[in-house]
């Protein structure tokens, strides 16, 4: 199912009811629109590190919510042994924020 917010189709809708000069310029308005309210967004992914042989680390989304991200536990974030781990952190375009050094595990 596609990852759409209500605030980014009202924001459509609102854009589809009002004149514009052309299908070219409404279109262009529509993009724009939903490029704003994306930038401004969190995504969340959560990671598990995977305890079998060899160990590694998995990334599992992106979720809309935190929540979406939790309702997923179980489902297709599952885990392979016993004693796994997982975090769920926001994703960011920015490298330093989001997660505190020492956070994973």
């Amino acid at each position: 199912m596609p990852r759409v917010r209500s605030t980014e189709w009202k924001a459509v809708i609102k854009l589809l009811n009002e004149p514009a000069e052309s299908v070219e310029d409404l279109a262009t308005d529509v993009i724009m629109a939903i490029d704003a309210l994306r930038e401004k967004r969190t995504d969340y992914v959560t990671v598990v590190r995977h305890s079998i042989d060899p160990p590694f680390f998995a990334a599992y989304g992106p979720y809309v919510t935190r929540n979406a991200a939790e309702r997923d536990l179980g489902k297709s974030v599952i885990a392979a042994s016993v004693g796994e781990q997982y975090i769920i952190v926001p994703l960011s375009t920015k490298i330093d924020e989001g997660v505190e050094e020492g956070a994973l595990f």
